[in-house]
């Protein structure tokens, strides 16, 4: 369960991974168009939207590397392993 940081926000849970992941790239283009505007308000909106898109993707991306290593460990739990 995620919390929704901007108003403008989705409940980034319900959203499936290819969903945040196109979020994140049309948040990044429409950053990147915002500096080139010289908005500074119009970017600063764009930044704490991609910041929670990416945050988002980003604790995904832990969560199943964490669950990938603990997966290789117990594959190899016949194996003495000496520290």
């Amino acid at each position: 369960s995620s919390l929704i940081m901007h108003p403008l926000g989705q409940d980034t849970s319900a959203m499936t991974d290819t969903e945040i992941q196109v979020k994140v790239l049309e948040l990044g283009k429409k950053l990147s168009a915002s500096y080139r505007i010289g908005n500074p308000e119009l970017t600063r909106q764009v930044q704490l939207l991609y910041n929670d898109y990416l945050e988002e993707q980003q604790t995904r991306d832990r969560k199943k590397m964490e669950e990938l290593l603990k997966s290789n460990d117990n594959d190899f739990g016949d194996i003495i392993n000496i520290d």
